[in-house]
């Protein structure tokens, strides 16, 4: 049963990203996914962490940014974030205020993507 959930919210967000799939016993939001990669000037990177980590913070305190991180292992450098934003629109412009982005350290693709909770049970009587 737990497959089968899984599979239908990947067809849902296949055909229609931007709604919600309605699945029994779950509860579905819009969220906006951040996958960062090595960008042009990944190289000079340093110089520009501590101002990348004050973006990431001031989110994590506005409540924008849910969780995010660096991939690791190093084969391959970037990271991931959850965006509390539905609109693809308010996550480009979020995303170009971080210093990474403005300096080219990173590229980056946004997906929009149902995260999905079991929903509460409902109160004991």
């Amino acid at each position: 049963m737990r497959y089968l959930a899984a599979a239908v919210l990947v067809l849902a967000g296949v055909q229609c990203a931007a709604q919600v799939p309605k699945v029994p016993g779950l509860d579905c939001n819009p969220k906006i996914i951040a996958i960062y990669d090595a960008g042009p000037n990944w190289n000079n990177s340093n110089q520009y962490v501590p101002q990348h980590l004050d973006f990431l913070r001031a989110q994590l305190k506005k409540g924008t940014l849910a969780v995010g991180g660096p991939f690791l292992g190093g084969e391959k450098p970037g990271g991931l974030m959850v965006l509390n934003v539905a609109d693809p629109r308010d996550a480009e412009a979020l995303l170009q205020q971080d210093p990474f982005v403005a300096n080219k350290v990173v590229t980056y693709t946004t997906r929009v993507w149902a995260h999905c909770r079991a929903e509460s049970a409902a109160p004991a009587k």
